[in-house]
């Protein structure tokens, strides 16, 4: 017998997805292996429970044991009303869903104490049909069902009022993968990788800039280092909010795009880097000058941000100009007027640098999600 986890969470969840990504990195570039199709997918709940249901589920758990059980996906839940017994369609949409699936299992669920456990067995244009109801329930919210384990022993809190706090972890058995899914975020792209251009920085933003390197000491005389590969790491982070149920399902779309640390994407430093001083119109731009062979490699990447829209700019080398300037030599060509420049900043080609994304998740599609980054090769 397979178990339904039917007790409703009294705040929103955390979601953490993990790929494993084997990185191999060489002295001049890196290369990664996706070993992984489907994430790793946890979910962490926490309860405030009358007594009388805290009994029941600590109970329930003991029944559950290190076996499967199905897990109600909370955050993908629909409100439907009355629903009576012999029905076999439900206004559910599930565009914006990961987890319905033709022969999956759904919850028709009213309190811990009312649910119902059906198949769908087909998936409609803002409705689905499942195996017909055997009951009524009131006030009900349909939601897909996945099986899941209890990643950790079940905790609990207990006070002399009627109310008990637990928090539970799951591990999902049958996830999904929404890479191929449509509604994904969608970047323009810089030589063939996403560029993101909308970073959302919470509170503070941290950056370490790093060479790895090797170290022989003999502890008698001189120490010895030299660098292991030939570039230098910045790590640093991303973060996105969401407000909305389609901005989180774009969000969740584009983190199984991305597969951990499988895939590149192009990062500003958002810095005001290099002063653009003329009308870019050809592959050529003047700046003022600041010694720009002593900061920058011989061929690095900007991006030009106006008010509207951001041009990508690789530069091969640089010469000197007239008095107080100097002139950067482009790999193609590119128009674009000084008096529109907003900010021209260093690009930098990164990847996650961890597998594992957590969502932290809010009410009616709220979220918030950083990541860590590095710096990769270009």
């Amino acid at each position: 017998m397979t178990y339904v986890w039917p007790f409703e969470p009294s705040q929103p969840p955390q979601e953490t997805l993990e790929w494993l990504t084997s990185v191999v990195r060489c002295r001049a570039t890196e290369q990664r292996a996706g070993m992984r199709a489907y994430p790793r997918q946890e979910w962490s709940y926490a309860y405030s429970m009358r007594q009388t249901d805290y009994g029941r589920a600590k109970d329930l758990a003991k029944q559950i044991g290190v076996d499967e059980c199905l897990l109600p996906v909370w955050m993908e839940r629909t409100a439907v009303g009355t629903v009576n017994a012999g029905t076999v369609t439900l206004p559910v949409d599930t565009s914006m869903s990961g987890t319905y699936r033709e022969g999956g299992k759904a919850l028709v669920w009213s309190s811990s104490a009312d649910f119902e456990v059906v198949t769908v067995q087909l998936i409609g244009t803002g409705t689905i049909t499942v195996t017909a109801t055997t009951a009524t329930h009131t006030g009900a919210l349909v939601m897909p069902l996945q099986y899941a384990r209890f990643g950790q022993e079940l905790g609990a809190s207990r006070y002399p009022a009627d109310w008990e706090d637990l928090e539970a972890r799951f591990v999902v058995i049958d996830t999904d993968d929404l890479s191929t899914r449509s509604g994904g975020l969608v970047y323009d792209t810089y030589r063939g990788d996403p560029f993101i251009s909308n970073p959302v920085v919470s509170s503070s933003l941290t950056e370490q800039f790093s060479r790895d390197g090797g170290v022989l000491d003999i502890e008698t005389g001189v120490v010895f280092h030299w660098p292991s590969v030939n570039w230098v790491r910045m790590a640093s982070q991303m973060s996105w909010k969401t407000n909305s149920a389609a901005e989180l399902w774009a969000l969740r779309v584009w983190l199984h795009q991305m597969k951990g640390q499988l895939r590149r994407f192009w990062l500003s430093s958002w810095n005001p880097d290099i002063r653009i001083t003329a009308d870019i119109d050809g592959t050529s731009a003047e700046i003022e000058a600041m010694a720009y062979g002593t900061y920058f490699p011989s061929v690095a990447d900007f991006v030009i941000a106006t008010a509207t829209e951001f041009f990508g700019m690789r530069v091969n080398g640089h010469s000197a100009g007239s008095a107080g300037h100097e002139v950067l030599s482009l790999a193609a060509s590119l128009t674009v007027g000084v008096a529109d420049i907003v900010k021209t900043s260093r690009l930098v080609l990164s990847r996650f640098a961890s597998d594992r994304v957590s969502i932290q998740h809010g009410f009616a599609g709220e979220a918030h999600v950083t990541v860590p980054t590095v710096e990769v090769p270009a």
